[in-house]
C-alpha cells in the first residue's frame, strides 16, 4: 500500500484502524510528520492491528510486517525518495522505494500564480528527479526486486516517468478496480498515488481506497513478485 497522509487529519487514529483492516504487508507513507510525528507514530504503534510490525522513518516512512533495513547510499534524489531492504522471507530481500516527487508543474502554477519561468523550472526539476530515480532503480535492481510506491505528483503515463520505470508494471493500470483517482480526496480527478512492481510480476488487484483522514486516497495492490536470481532456496 501507499498513502500520503497529508500530515494527518483530525481523527487520524481512525484512519490507522481503516488501514489496519486491510491487513497490508507493507505500507509506504508520505508526509508522515514533521510536526505530527509523535502522535502519528503513537497511533500506529498502539494499534493492535499492527502488532509485530516495524515502523521506520519520518516524512517518508515504511510500515512492514517483515524486517526492514534502510538503504543509505545516496543514490536517490534527496528528500523525494527513500529506500528500504525488506526481507520478505529468509534470504529473500525486496527493495521498497518510497517516492514523493515535487508537485506537478501545472498544479503548482495554478495554486501559486502563473509564470513561464516557474513552469519551466518545475518541469526541469521533475525531469531531473525522475531521471535520478530511474538510475537509482537500476542500481537497486542489481541487489534484488524493486517495488516503488508513493505520491509521484505526475500521472502514470507521464513520459519521463514511463522512461524512468521502463518495464515496470503500474499495478492499477494492470489490474485496477474502480475509479482509481486519488487526489483531491473530496473529488479525486488525478491518479498521482501509484504502485509500480518489477517486470515479470503478476498483479491480481489494485484499487484506490476512499478515506476521510487525508487529502489523498490510500492505494492498495496485491501482486506476486518474481525473486528468481535474488533468493536462497525460496520460491516466488
Amino acid at each position: 500500500m501507499t498513502w500520503n497522509v497529508g500530515r494527518g487529519q483530525p481523527g487520524f487514529a481512525q484512519g490507522v484502524r481503516q488501514l489496519g483492516a486491510l491487513h497490508p504487508d507493507v505500507v509506504l507513507m508520505q508526509e508522515f510528520g514533521p510536526g505530527h510525528i509523535g502522535w502519528m507514530t503513537q497511533d500506529v504503534e498502539e494499534s493492535p492491528l499492527f502488532e509485530g510490525y516495524t515502523l521506520e522513518g519520518m516524512d517518508l516512512a515504511i510500515l512492514s510486517r517483515w524486517p526492514v533495513q534502510e538503504l543509505k547510499d545516496d543514490v536517490l534524489p534527496q528528500r523525494v525518495a527513500r529506500a528500504w531492504r525488506v526481507e520478505v522471507a529468509p534470504g529473500v530481500p525486496v527493495v521498497f522505494v518510497d517516492v514523493h516527487l515535487s508537485p506537478q508543474p501545472l498544479r503548482t502554477q495554478l495554486l501559486r500564480g502563473w509564470s513561464w519561468s516557474g513552469l519551466e523550472d518545475a518541469i526541469v526539476r521533475t525531469r531531473w528527479e525522475l531521471k535520478t530515480l530511474g538510475e537509482a532503480v537500476a542500481f537497486y535492481a542489481r541487489q534484488g526486486p524493486v517495488v516503488l510506491a508513493g505520491d509521484f505528483n505526475v500521472p502514470p503515463r507521464y513520459p519521463d516517468l514511463r522512461h524512468a520505470l521502463d518495464g515496470f508494471v503500474d499495478c492499477f493500470g494492470a489490474a485496477g478496480h474502480g475509479w482509481g483517482k486519488t487526489v483531491p480526496a473530496k473529488l479525486p480527478v488525478l491518479r498521482v498515488d501509484q504502485i509500480h512492481v518489477p517486470p515479470g510480476s503478476r498483479v491480481y488487484y489494485a484499487t484506490a481506497v476512499v478515506t476521510r483522514w487525508s487529502d489523498h486516497y490510500m492505494t492498495f495492490a496485491e501482486a506476486a513478485i518474481p525473486v528468481s536470481g535474488h533468493r536462497t532456496g525460496v520460491g516466488e
